[in-house]
């Protein structure tokens, strides 16, 4: 119990700093607009949907995408732990996640596959590294597209 106590008082203090600081970053990007010119290639994002009107100041990471044959901003953050994670956030961009997003959508729904189990994650993951890496993904035999 004293672990849970600390680890909400941890957490109200970091609520309580963290919009203060967010904001006084912002008011001095706003006091130096010099500065503001020379790191024009930041991309201000939100912090927190916690802290609504609260922004920091983040780097752009562009890739040259594997998939898309061409330089473009990559993801934020790898999206997995791991050795794939790592490739992914280095040579994916956002554009080609995104794709990848409604590609897995419809594996998903048409070998109705379940995330939580470990052999559907394996096909998804195989689907994956070949999408990105590989020849590319075919769909389904039986797949139809949706009618728009």
């Amino acid at each position: 119990m004293p672990g849970l106590l600390n680890l909400w008082y941890e957490q109200l203090a970091y609520h309580k700093i963290l919009p203060p600081v967010c904001n006084l970053s912002m008011k001095i990007l706003h006091l130096l607009p010099n500065w503001a010119t020379a790191c024009s290639r930041l991309q201000v994002r939100g912090v927190c949907d916690n802290f609504p009107g609260t922004l920091k100041i983040m780097p752009e990471h562009n890739v040259f995408c594997v998939k898309l044959k061409q330089e473009l901003p990559g993801l934020s953050e790898p999206p997995f732990d791991s050795e794939l994670g790592q490739k992914i956030y280095s040579q994916v961009s956002q554009q080609a996640w995104s794709q990848w997003t409604e590609y897995c959508k419809m594996l998903l729904n048409e070998y109705r596959l379940n995330p939580a189990r470990k052999q559907d994650q394996e096909v998804i993951v195989k689907q994956m590294e070949q999408f990105f890496f590989g020849e590319g993904a075919a769909p389904p035999a039986q797949y139809v597209p949706p009618a728009h």
